[in-house]
Parts: structure tokens; C-alpha cells; sequence
């Protein structure tokens, strides 16, 4: 009855070892921290049954540790898929943002700065200079670096009036994407609806300017053809 009960015993921490070794290899944040819990909770008990103090310690320390990381992770993918589903707000990022003062007047960069960061406008209006775009409070620019190979800035960003920005590395969006494929998913789309915003921009552009020089090369036609007329 002892040997089985030992060997029940030793069961308990083989499988709380099982589980360490899985947390270790997950690629995954959700599935790592799973099974650090599992193994948290194994430990604990294997400590209680052979009298192992320390290990009791150590995981009654890391258990709770490891249920907020899991609350968070959970958190941010909820934040994220209601991001992706609705307008594409990014209220989710507040958390990881630094915030940034800015006079009417400055500069957040140059074209043909180095990229290295995307700004999340808290409050204010600017001006994307050479594309004569106004944008102001919830709007995020400087995004599409993180997927330019040249990591420079596209275009200068001048403040119309004082503007609260919050930004956020690329180097915090790969960690992000790293953590949870999900997010790196949702950040995709993010982008993609940028670009396709930008691209039915320039296509409105281009036809608007296609039109002008149609009604100019027209006006100047009629002009040749009454000076004919006249001579």
C-alpha cells in the first residue's frame, strides 16, 4: 500500500515536470502560460506530498503571476478581434503607447526620416504636408514603415494646432506579433485597410486630375478653332 502510494506520488511529479518542459517548448503565449499553471498547480501538489517547502514556495509565487499574464494575453486578443471587427479603432493599444506633446507648428518627422515608430493621435489636428491630408484625433499614422524595406518616412507630418500623440515602437508591434500570432493577423488587416484607403485616395486624385487637363486641352482646342475662325 506504501510503494503504491509513493508511486501515485512521483506520478504527480512527473506530470507537473511534463507540463514545465511543455510550457518551455509552447510557441505560443496562451498555450505557454496553460501549461505553466498546470505545472504550478502539479508542483504545489507534489511539494505538499513529499514535504518539499521551497517548491511549494517558488510555485505559489508563480501561480498568480502566471493567471494575470493569461488574463492579459486573453484581454488584448477580445481588444484586438472587436478592433478588427468594427471601425478598426485602436483604443486597444493604449496601453502599450508613450504619450508625446507637440507645439502648433512642429514637425513629428520629415520625409525621408528614419521610421521607427507609428503615432496613435490622442488629441489635435496635422498635416501630412506633401500629401495635403488633414488628420486629426483617433487617426494613426506612420503605421506602413514597420513594412517599408527602406524604414523612412513617406511623408512630413506638421501639427496644425498643440497635439497629444501616443506612439508605439515596431520594434513593441513585432514583440506583440511574436507573442500571439493573432495579433500579428489583426495587425494585417489593420495595414491592408490603410492601403486600400490610400489607394482609392490617389485613384480619386488621379481622376479629378484627369479631368482638369481634359476641360483644359478642351478650352484650348475651342480657343484654336475660334482664332481660325476669326482669321
Amino acid at each position: 500500500m506504501q510503494l503504491e502510494n509513493m508511486a501515485w506520488v512521483e506520478a504527480v511529479g512527473y506530470l507537473a515536470a511534463g507540463a514545465g518542459l511543455y510550457s518551455s517548448y509552447a510557441r505560443t503565449m496562451i498555450p505557454l502560460r496553460m501549461a505553466a499553471i498546470a505545472a504550478n498547480v502539479l508542483f504545489i501538489s507534489y511539494g505538499l506530498l513529499k514535504g518539499i517547502y521551497p517548491t511549494i514556495l517558488v510555485n505559489c509565487i508563480l501561480l498568480p503571476l502566471n493567471f494575470i499574464r493569461l488574463r492579459d494575453m486573453r484581454s488584448l486578443i477580445t481588444r484586438v478581434h472587436s478592433a478588427a471587427d468594427g471601425d478598426l479603432n485602436i483604443d486597444w493599444l493604449r496601453p502599450y503607447l508613450t504619450r508625446k506633446h507637440y507645439k502648433a507648428g512642429d514637425f513629428l518627422w520629415r520625409k525621408g526620416d528614419a521610421a521607427t515608430e507609428a503615432a496613435y493621435i490622442l488629441d489635435g489636428q496635422v498635416i501630412l504636408v506633401e500629401l495635403r491630408t488633414t488628420v486629426g484625433k483617433g487617426a494613426l499614422i506612420g503605421e506602413m514603415g514597420l513594412f517599408d524595406s527602406r524604414n523612412q518616412r513617406t511623408a512630413s507630418v506638421k501639427c496644425l494646432t498643440d497635439v497629444e500623440v501616443g506612439t508605439i515602437t515596431y520594434d513593441q508591434f513585432r514583440i506583440l506579433y511574436y507573442q500571439n500570432p493573432e495579433f500579428g493577423f489583426y495587425l494585417l488587416r489593420l495595414v491592408t485597410g490603410r492601403m486600400q484607403d490610400n489607394l482609392r485616395t490617389l485613384g480619386q486624385g488621379s481622376s479629378s486630375q484627369g479631368s482638369g487637363n481634359q476641360g483644359s486641352g478642351g478650352n484650348a482646342r475651342q480657343g484654336r478653332r475660334q482664332r481660325r475662325r476669326q482669321g
